[in-house]
């Protein structure tokens, strides 16, 4: 990893990232829009003044941290109450948004545009994920029902984590060439120990929280962004790529907290989640390479 680069790097980004949030709000557009032209334009196939090679092996990890937060983050602002009168409706649009979208990805790639069988089956695990960090600068400045802002959070936080989980066990079935059943049988082990080292994990920190005193109220919120880490790296531990549903899933229990401890948590997390939403896209249309996508369409 090049410093003085990788320096430049992160730093320019920060910088663009907040221009691109005060755009944003002064122009009342969605703020993805920038997020995408300022990564393209300043990346590494224009400008070069943000050169995600500089980074490394240290890229995966920093996309990966702020994930992490981003889903907590979701998962901390549903509204749990509306969240229960729509669970069926959210329940069956993910099993649907799985049957349907799928498929119809992976025949739209393999006999439409002609793509390889392994192309194919990644591109229809990744075609299923809507995700936080795509809906929420999106319906910011649009003018929704509290009920259809609920649903619609609550699909991209879980269908983010699900979709992270399908991807990565298509791409292990690509590389290993392992039985349809095994397959199948990891992806659904993947998710079931994510959601349940997520519920451990926001019972035991709910009632730190609430029932002692060994937080102060000053510090929750810090406190609280560390075992967001934590149960991250326990659910990695205890099953490859679980972290994204289990932290999820932390993350909509902590949303049942009285409403000024959640509040107080919200303020703090929701400034930092809109800075690395921005990085985050940023970062990632800045490594966009042009050139090889040239190679690919011809």
């Amino acid at each position: 990893m090049n410093y003085d680069t990788s320096l430049v790097t992160i730093l320019s980004t920060v910088f663009i990232g907040s221009l691109c949030i005060t755009f944003a709000e002064k122009t009342k557009t969605p703020a993805i829009i920038f997020y995408f032209a300022a990564g393209i334009i300043f990346g590494n196939s224009f400008l070069g003044i943000i050169n995600t090679d500089s980074l490394g092996h240290g890229l995966p990890i920093i996309i990966s941290l702020f994930v992490c937060i981003i889903l907590f983050e979701g998962g901390l602002s549903l509204n749990v109450k509306r969240l229960r009168e729509i669970n069926t409706s959210l329940l069956r649009q993910i099993l649907l948004t799985i049957v349907v979208i799928f498929p119809a990805g992976f025949f739209t790639a393999r006999y439409i545009t002609g793509l390889g069988f392994e192309s194919s089956l990644i591109f229809a695990s990744l075609a299923i994920v809507t995700g936080p960090t795509v809906i929420k600068p999106v319906i910011r400045y649009i003018p929704l029902r509290n009920r259809v802002k609920t649903f619609l959070n609550g699909e991209a936080v879980i269908i983010d984590a699900v979709g992270a989980v399908l991807s990565i066990v298509a791409l292990d079935y690509i590389l290993t060439a392992q039985l349809v059943q095994n397959t199948v049988f990891r992806f659904l082990f993947t998710i079931m120990a994510g959601i349940i080292i997520g519920i451990i994990f926001g019972i035991v920190f709910k009632n730190i929280i609430i029932r002692t005193r060994l937080v102060d109220d000053t510090v929750k919120s810090i406190f609280i962004l560390g075992a967001v880490f934590l149960n991250y790296l326990a659910a990695e531990y205890a099953a490859h790529e679980s972290g994204l549903m289990s932290v999820a899933i932390f993350g909509i229990i902590m949303s049942t907290l009285d409403y000024r401890i959640k509040e107080s948590l919200l303020s703090f997390k929701e400034q930092i989640t809109r800075l690395i939403i921005a990085l985050l896209f940023i970062l990632l249309s800045a490594h966009f390479n042009f050139r090889l996508l040239t190679e690919m369409l011809l």
